[in-house]
């Protein structure tokens, strides 16, 4: 049994899913959350990553070391404490994350947040060996112009009330939608 071995594996992000066709993941995340769960969908451990803490470093890699085993590994970028909250010490099923908002309303700008999910297997073989991930993004910006026309009459903010809504809310582990309540 070499379940209490360790491993020391590499994660690199990427995000080339973009219009741009190059990888922008350094100029568009600025952290990343690594949540790893075992191959029953058992939580194991969290990584915050940033280039601020030093552990994201400027090649878009982060080091991880795991014991001897398989596991899925679910990232999300610029997952910021004011925009999102996550639960993660659960099982992978059970991971969800969330919207901060304000009685259904998000009554500021979203950080633009990033998906990125892996399988690994972390064995003497293996060892050292760079897991990429790819990241998707989620939130886009939506930018609304109002042009003016009419009698002249000055217009100021007050007259308009813009909303954008959606029921995309809640995301599970794998990206995909989770019912809100």
């Amino acid at each position: 049994d070499r379940s209490d071995c360790t491993v020391r594996m590499k994660i690199r992000f990427e995000y080339i899913l973009n219009s741009q066709r190059a990888d922008l993941f350094s100029a568009q995340a600025d952290q990343v959350d690594i949540y790893v769960y075992d191959d029953n969908g058992t939580f194991i451990q969290t990584i915050r990553a940033s280039r601020a803490n030093g552990i994201l470093g400027n090649d878009n890699t982060v080091n991880v070391i795991l014991n001897h085993g398989s596991y899925r590994i679910v990232a999300w970028a610029n997952l910021h404490d004011v925009n999102y909250s996550c639960n993660y010490e659960c099982t992978i099923e059970q991971q969800r994350l969330s919207v901060i908002s304000e009685e259904g309303l998000v009554p500021y700008g979203l950080s633009s947040l990033m998906h990125g999910m892996a399988e690994v297997t972390a064995n003497n073989r293996n060892s050292d060996k760079e897991i990429l991930v790819s990241m998707t993004k989620n939130t886009n910006k939506v930018t609304v112009s109002l042009n003016i026309t009419g009698n002249g009459t000055p217009l100021t903010e007050d007259y308009f009330n813009v909303t954008v809504s959606g029921d995309n809310g809640i995301y599970k582990y794998d990206n995909s939608l989770a019912e809100c309540n």
